[in-house]
């Protein structure tokens, strides 16, 4: 054993010489040149040991200083002590005691080390650490261009001083911090996997997870601009923080990344950029924001991998370019099943969830076409069961692509706000309570697709339509009071077992269509626009049918119509011999201008068909019957509410041959004009008793005894 002091200094191991247990102290200097070997060297604090190129060191015990451009292996730094590691220099195994540094510069390389707590390692631009074991309290510091490699276990603190930090091709146990501190400061973890040690993924079911994780390890960018970024990474068991404005985690473009089973905290951020792809698998308690940027063809993918629950309360935001889009998980051209369950969240922004099935949607929370073409779903035949809110906003759309959505109780299907819109195309919706407000707002079909909604509430002032050729059956509907379905431009409505509450509506715009079976009517069925049909497959009960410019067709029951004044609608009848009150109702408002007609489909015109008018005892409201007989045969008895007499009506022939009845004005002296009283939103004329005409006019009694008025026979 040498000891080294001043005096002696510098004291050389040459090459092919070896020493043991030498003790270096305050002022001394060793220095172990090329080929030389130091064992157990003893370095006191302000002494010095120099490991030339070439020369090795081996269980040293550190308090001064050690410069390693050689070989250590096992040295110990302890408190006060420091190494720096540089110049090729290979330290491996060495411990870091608390108060002890070491730093890893220009092409030094540190392996295996141990940093205990108390102690520091800093991996300055071209210094490497790989395989490092951070204790709790210790610290591995990247101050520049520094990386970290191997399989390393961080219980401490990994975090970045200055840009240009790189952990690379790694596997990091992390129940610890990953940290990068500082304004602009930027981390690139490459190739690696950050796991939180003993983390045991869940297995979702029924909304549920069944795992209990405690999710240990942190990813922090703390800082204005700091960074995070993502080149083909794993996270797994990892909780993380943003804090500074601009501060990040992110993905790179190009790049693939995962991240499982993941805690993200109050107000921070994790961004996934243009090009990029990120898997999720497993809990998400986010309370910050995901936030999806494409912005170009290559577009941006969030692929669920087998089961993803999203809970936390916090936002999942899809890009306003809409180059964003929510899949289940492929490899190669193999798509797996995939699970998202957004327990309350809120999914929002423009892009795509579901790539034509494979992904099962269950939303509990809110999901939000906001801006540009809105969110649009493509599950196929996966259903999506909803108990939260599936809405547009701010003049967005949310489209329903072939999809099959279950509403669960209270579940909302919504279009709020000016232009906002919920597209239907190949849809099913079931249950739940559709709602549209706003100027414009509207839930509607999308061109030629056929749709179909049951069980489901239209809620009160909402709108639904059937446009552009596009068709909806609505099963067991309740369209509320204020509610308006309507059809036009070609748009088909079917409604079979559905309910009109009193102040709703069901309405044929131009083009439009409508059928009716089974229908439990309090409110009104309008016959708007020209070129439109309403049809009744089976009898309604109750309510008002209105006939404005369009027609309805083979109507039965007692269902009460009325022809809106200004109108030129018709009615079409399917009464006929053996069946002339098929249609046993009442007609208010018929004849108020010549276009307005009443058909009966079943009764072939000819000579031999006559019609007489009997009116019923004069009251405040007068009404009457017109029969219509074939060859002596009664074919039909209308009702009719208001002042007539036979000479009032005309019959006719329509395209197909059959009888049509007008109501044109009377010739001078032969009776009164058709005068009608309307009732309902339409009331527009004053009452007159005693016998006379409803509305403007002259009173005139009820005519009671006319001849019959015939067919003229065809040449």
């Amino acid at each position: 054993m040498t000891v080294i002091t001043h005096a002696n200094s510098p004291y050389k191991i040459s090459a092919g010489f070896s020493e043991i247990g030498d003790v270096v102290s305050s002022g001394g200097t060793m220095i172990v040149l090329s080929g030389g070997v130091a064992a157990t060297t003893t370095v006191k604090s302000g002494g010095f040991l120099t490991v030339s190129s070439g020369g090795t060191d081996g269980g040293a015990n550190v308090a001064g200083k050690e410069t390693v451009l050689g070989f250590g292996v096992a040295t110990n730094i302890l408190k006060g002590g420091s190494a720096v590691v540089s110049s090729g220099g290979l330290a491996r195994s060495a411990t870091v005691l608390s108060g002890g540094f070491v730093e890893l510069v220009n092409g030094g390389i540190a392996s295996s080390a141990t940093i205990l707590s108390g102690g520091l390692m800093e991996v300055l631009s071209g210094g490497v650490a790989v395989s490092a074991t951070v204790s709790s309290g210790g610290v591995l510091q990247l101050a520049g261009s520094g990386v970290v490699s191997g399989d390393t276990i961080n219980n401490g603190t990994l975090e970045v001083t200055a840009n240009g930090g790189l952990i690379i091709s790694n596997h990091v146990e992390n129940a610890g911090k990953v940290e990068v501190l500082g304004a602009n400061v930027g981390l690139t973890i490459s190739g690696a996997t950050i796991l939180t040690p003993a983390v045991v993924l869940p297995i979702m079911s029924g909304g549920s997870h069944s795992s209990t994780n405690t999710v240990e390890g942190f990813v922090v960018a703390s800082g204005g601009g700091a960074h995070v970024d993502l080149d083909n990474a794993v996270l797994v068991g990892t909780t993380l923080t943003t804090s500074g404005a601009n501060a990040v985690i992110d993905t790179v473009s190009g790049s693939f990344n995962q991240i499982d089973d993941a805690l993200i905290t109050l107000g921070s951020l994790l961004k996934i950029n243009d090009g990029s792809e990120l898997t999720l698998h497993g809990v998400f308690n986010n309370s910050g924001t995901i936030s999806a940027n494409g912005t170009s063809d290559a577009g941006t993918y969030i692929e669920v991998l087998s089961g993803v629950e999203l809970t936390g309360g916090g936002k999942l935001l899809l890009s306003p370019a809409g180059q964003t889009a929510i899949l289940n998980w492929t490899s190669g051209n193999t798509a797996s099943s995939g699970t998202l369950e957004n327990l309350n969240n809120t999914i929002a922004g423009a892009g795509q969830i579901g790539n034509g099935g494979g992904l099962t949607l269950t939303n509990d929370g809110v999901i939000d076409g906001d801006v540009g073409a809105g969110i649009y779903f493509e599950t196929g035949s996966s259903v999506i069961s909803n108990g939260g809110t599936l809405e547009a906003t701010s003049g967005a759309a949310l489209v329903f692509n072939g999809t099959i959505t279950s509403n669960r109780s209270a579940a909302v299907i919504a279009a709020f706000g000016a232009n906002s819109k919920v597209m239907l195309a190949g849809a099913v919706i079931e249950g739940g309570i559709l709602k549209t407000s706003g100027a414009n707002a509207t839930i509607a079909t999308s061109e030629g697709s056929s749709n179909t909604i049951s069980g489901a509430a239209i809620a009160a002032g909402s709108i639904i339509e059937a446009v552009s050729s596009g068709t909806i059956d609505l099963e067991s509907v309740t369209i509320s009071s204020g509610a308006t379905v309507k059809a036009s431009g070609g748009g088909d409505l079917i409604l079979n077992g559905a309910t009109i509450e009193a102040g709703g509506m069901v309405a044929t715009l131009a083009g439009g269509t409508a059928a009716f079976g089974g229908v439990s009517n309090s409110g009104t069925i309008f016959a708007s626009g020209a070129g439109s049909v309403i049809d009744f497959f089976a009898a309604v009960s109750g309510g008002v049918t209105e006939i404005g410019n369009g027609t309805v067709a083979d109507l039965t029951g007692g269902e009460a119509v009325t022809f809106e004044s200004g109108g030129t609608g018709t009615l079409k009848l399917v009464d006929r011999a053996g069946y002339a009150l098929s249609y046993d109702g009442k007609i208010s408002g018929f004849g108020q201008n010549t276009h307005q007609s009443i058909d009966l489909v079943e009764v072939v015109s000819g000579a031999n068909v006559s019609a007489t008018y009997a009116s019923a005892t004069a009251t405040f409201v007068a009404s009457g019957t017109l029969t219509v007989s074939s060859g002596g045969t009664i074919v039909a008895e209308i009702g009719l509410i208001g002042h007539y007499t036979t000479a009032n009506f005309e019959l006719g022939e329509d395209s197909s041959g059959n009888v049509t009845i007008t109501d044109p004005p009377v010739a001078a002296g032969g009776g009164p004009s058709a005068n009608l009283a309307l009732f309902g939103s339409h009331i527009a004329a004053s009452f007159v008793t005693g016998g006379g005409t409803i509305g403007a006019g002259p009173a005139q009694p009820p005519e009671t005894s006319d001849p019959p008025l015939t067919h003229p026979a065809h040449t």
